[in-house]
């Protein structure tokens, strides 16, 4: 018997509120109905977090609808788990799921009738999220009693490895008559010898983990008595996502690597960027003329999230930098004390004016006027202090 497995398509989310953005889920939702009707499987396993929201709008439930109704005509038993995105906080209420039972779909609940559906010779035992490290071993150790083999166990959690976070589950507590367990909950691929994550199928947090996923996936099972098969499935029209973590004197090559890698994209991609430097590293401006250099604008990228990091060593740099400053400028004028005190005078104000237009937001263009503006000043104010007359 085979049956598709996938998690985490989160209808109804977007980046920063974008239409565009909610548009990219469904797509990739809709090559992922169209790639199971090519294969033509006995039954399609969603492992939760259909939805991006407890309450979705009609709008997305009706877009879910149409997806899986194209499944339920074409006699493929559609099988959905309700996950902690669609957790409702009021006992008793329903997940969002349950209203495409009417549709014909199969909806796994904490309900006695709700937590078995066979197909075929295989049973599928599925447990909705459970917060509850014990209340959920409970939980699976109650299936595993009844379950026969051969069977599927159907999860939202998380399980050590690749995951590290609570509730954490390990290997050893997917009970042995579970010829495979069909997880979701952790957005990264993985397989593991009887369990496996798909990841989320578009990207849904600006991770350098979710950067390294590349093609997102779904993954086509097989069992057959005790044999086991798990077949990778690429899905081609997510957004491409790229995350850069580099130092300020990096980001223009780096960023002209990741023009070279942007060539033949059908989609403008999303970029995280994150940037250490010093204290007064303006990280937009940085970012621009890295663009700039690459030929690139942000016009070429759907989202562009940048990250300024100032680490102690960055500091430490630039205070090595202003003494060498200061060094300079005794080398140079130390034979004329009215200059240097000019010089050193007109430094000083230069910093603060610098580091009050930082902390104001102040445009490029008016930080520069006001830069020198205070540096005429702190000259003409050092020359009336000493008696000598500017000019």
């Amino acid at each position: 018997m085979r049956f598709v497995h996938t998690a985490d398509t989160h209808i109804g989310a977007s980046h920063q509120g974008r239409a565009e953005s909610e548009e990219d889920f469904k797509d990739v939702f809709c090559e992922l109905i169209d790639k199971t009707l090519e294969l033509s499987p006995e039954a399609f396993v969603h492992a939760g977090d259909l939805f991006d929201r407890d309450r979705p709008s009609v709008k997305d439930i009706c877009f879910v609808a149409n997806q899986l109704l194209r499944l339920i005509r074409n006699r493929i038993e559609v099988i959905l788990l309700p996950g902690n995105h669609e957790r409702r906080s009021i006992r008793g209420e329903m997940a969002p799921q349950s209203i495409l039972e009417l549709l014909g779909a199969k909806v796994f609940g904490l309900a006695a009738n709700k937590v078995f559906y066979r197909v075929q010779d295989v049973e599928f035992w599925g447990i909705p999220y459970v917060g509850d490290g014990e209340a959920l071993r409970r939980f699976i150790s109650e299936a595993a009693e009844k379950a026969k083999s051969p069977a599927v166990l159907v999860l939202h959690q998380y399980i050590y490895p690749p995951a590290k976070l609570s509730p954490i589950l390990y290997p050893d507590d997917i009970p042995p008559v579970f010829s495979y367990a069909a997880l979701g909950h952790w957005h990264i691929p993985f397989k593991g010898e009887r369990y496996a994550y798909p990841g989320s199928t578009e990207v849904r947090q600006l991770t350098p983990e979710e950067a390294e996923v590349g093609q997102r996936r779904f993954y086509l099972v097989e069992i057959d008595g005790n044999s086991l098969s798990i077949e990778t499935n690429y899905l081609t029209k997510a957004r491409p996502f790229f995350y850069l973590d580099c130092a300020e004197n990096e980001v223009a090559e780096r960023m002209s690597e990741l023009a070279k890698r942007m060539a033949g994209s059908p989609k403008k991609p999303i970029l995280k960027i994150r940037v250490r430097g010093g204290p007064r590293m303006r990280v937009d401006e940085v970012v621009d003329s890295a663009l700039l250099s690459a030929s690139l604008t942000r016009k070429d990228f759907f989202i562009i999230s940048t990250e300024a990091i100032r680490t102690e060593g960055a500091f430490a740099t630039r205070a090595g930098a202003e003494q060498g400053h200061l060094d300079a400028a005794e080398k140079l004028f130390g034979d004329e004390p009215e200059l240097l005190g000019v010089v050193l005078a007109m430094r000083e104000a230069i910093i603060k004016a610098e580091a009050e237009g930082e902390s104001s937001g102040a445009s490029a263009p008016t930080l520069r006027e006001a830069i020198i503006r205070s540096a005429k000043e702190a000259a003409e104010e050092y020359l009336k202090e000493k008696g000598i007359a500017p000019g």
